[in-house]
């Protein structure tokens, strides 16, 4: 298994990118997140998969942009601004050992704007959810209303609530925030 596959398939459940570069800052892998974060920030258009050479100058020109406060060797995060949407975070995580392949650092693009996917089969075997309740608990984990569920799936804003009462008792939360904290803990997990 290629080195920073764990790391990249953990980092796109979680709705994050992550990009595997050489210590010539070459990509040589990256997540869905990453491309999708990459085709957005770069200027080649409305292209929808970038050629390795595109991603290559994407990352390029991130760290270009931003070399004052970013490097590769840095612990720092660094902000990419975008119009009229949240930014998009950056952090180098340097692996500490060298491999055959010549992974060097992984780039970790945290998109403010993407909520974590939710496994949820898994919520329903964890915590016994019936099926409406699993989808009730991801959609309030994405930061959608009560009110926008219950009209969404054609169901009284009462049935919504007796739901969420159900998930708030077999999750241990008391509230939609507690309840969107355990959540996004739990997007990791495949």
């Amino acid at each position: 298994m290629p080195l920073g596959k764990p790391l990249l398939d953990a980092l796109n459940r979680m709705g994050c990118g992550g990009v595997v570069l050489n210590s010539s800052h070459q990509v040589l892998r990256l997540n869905r997140a990453a491309a999708r974060i990459l085709q957005e920030l770069s200027t080649t258009g409305n292209n929808k998969t970038l050629t390795h050479d595109q991603l290559r100058g994407a990352v390029q020109r991130l760290m270009q942009t931003h070399s004052r406060a970013f490097t590769l060797r840095g612990s720092n995060w660094t902000g990419v601004a975008r119009p009229g949407r949240r930014q998009v975070l950056i952090h180098p995580v340097r692996l500490d050992e060298a491999s055959a392949d010549g992974s060097d650092c992984v780039l970790i693009l945290v998109d403010l704007e993407t909520s974590p996917a939710l496994n949820r089969a898994l919520l329903q075997k964890v915590f016994e959810l019936t099926e409406a309740e699993a989808s009730l608990a991801t959609e309030i984990a994405t930061g959608k209303s009560l009110a926008h569920f219950a009209s969404d799936r054609g169901v009284s804003i009462a049935t919504a609530r007796t739901q969420l009462a159900s998930v708030f008792a077999k999750t241990l939360t008391r509230r939609q925030a507690e309840l969107v904290a355990l959540l996004t803990r739990m997007s990791i997990l495949p």
